[in-house]
Parts: C-alpha cells; structure tokens; sequence
C-alpha cells in the first residue's frame, strides 16, 4: 500500500499545482508509481527530476514527491488540442482553413516536445494555444463548407472549371461547386443550384458567399 498525502503550493487554489507526497514500499518500482499516479509507467523519470534524485537513490521507504497536477494539466491539454484538430479536420479544415489548421498542428507538435523534456507547463500552454487554432480553423470550415453550393438539377451536358483547372470538365447531380467556380451548359442545357442557374452556353460564377 502507498501512503500517500495531497500537497498543494502556499496561496495555490488551482489543482494543476497539486503534489503527490508518497513512501515507496517493498516491491514497488518507479514504474509502478508513474503508472498509478500519472497514468504513464514511462513518466518515472520525472519523478526522478522532480526529487533531484538518481536511480540508485530509490529504496524502499524513501519518500517522492509527485506533480501530479501540472502533468494532468498538460497531458488534458495535449488531448484536448488533439481532439479540436480532429474535430476540425473533419470539418474540412485542411481544405478550407489550411494554414489555421497547420498552426494548430505545429502548436501541438511543440507541445509535445515540452512534454518530452519535463517542461509540462509550457506543453500545457502551447497545446492550449493549438486547441484555439484548431477551434479557429473549424469554423472557418464550418462557416465555408456550409456556403457550398451544390449542383442540385442539371438537364443536358454541364461543365465547370475551378480556379485552379486549365480544362472544363463534366459537372454531375449533386456535385459541390466550390467558389469562384465558373459553370456553364451546352446548347438546350440547364444548370440549377441555390445560388445560381445557367443555361446555354452562358459562364457563371457560383460564389459561396
């Protein structure tokens, strides 16, 4: 069993600044003690750095001190930044907001890097700083993405040319006509969609905004 007792910083209310007080027992490795307290056998060094001890400093009975708090703190946040990327991304970040969600990922990148080298408040803040670009990103997505316009109601032959294309090429039902898309028809043609309709050989642009 560890006897264990919580200690906190003078002044300190926030439980990122939480300490771990506890006594090694008979059997019981440093492994052991990362696993139980930090949720990562491979964090034991960190214990180590934290009482300025060595491996062959560790025995039975001595007693560690554990920061608890300020690892959960950065390892919620490394989540966190995780799961807004994520989110993001499915939302068409990487289409429609790439540099947000490149910094976001760069940002969490270098988060974990400071988590790496037991600097867990800067990995806290800079994978903070990546959840709120990955935020920014998605909804950037989200705000282009619902300004899509899709084809919905074509009669004959419909092609559309993207900024980026050289060629016209064929248009289906239902295609996502993205902005500044140029659509046009064919003789005895027509297009249809919310933002716009085109027949002949007209060439219109369907703006997403």
């Amino acid at each position: 069993m560890v006897n264990a007792i919580a200690l906190r910083a003078p002044g300190s209310t926030a439980a990122e600044h939480d300490l771990l007080r506890v006594q090694l027992q008979e059997g019981q490795s440093l492994r052991d003690l990362a696993e139980q307290h930090l949720g990562d056998p491979d964090l034991w060094a960190e214990i180590l750095r934290m009482n300025g001890l060595t491996v062959g400093d560790v025995r039975p009975g001595i007693e560690l001190t554990i920061p608890i708090g300020r690892i959960a703190a950065a390892t919620r946040a490394l989540d966190q930044a995780l799961q807004q990327i994520q989110s993001a991304t499915e939302q068409g970040a990487r289409l429609f907001a790439p540099d947000q969600i490149a910094r976001a990922i760069s940002l969490r990148d270098a988060a974990v890097a400071q988590r790496k080298a037991g600097a867990w408040e800067a990995a806290a803040k800079l994978a903070g700083d990546g959840e709120r670009r990955g935020g920014l990103g998605g909804r950037v997505a989200q705000r282009d993405a619902a300004a899509e316009a899709l084809l919905s109601d074509r009669q004959g032959w419909v092609e559309g040319q993207r900024p980026q294309d050289l060629l016209w090429t064929e248009r289906p039902l239902n295609t996502v006509l993205i902005e500044e898309e140029k659509v046009r028809t064919l003789s005895r043609s027509t297009a249809r969609s919310p933002s716009a309709t085109t027949a002949g050989c007209a060439s219109t642009p369907t703006r997403r905004r």
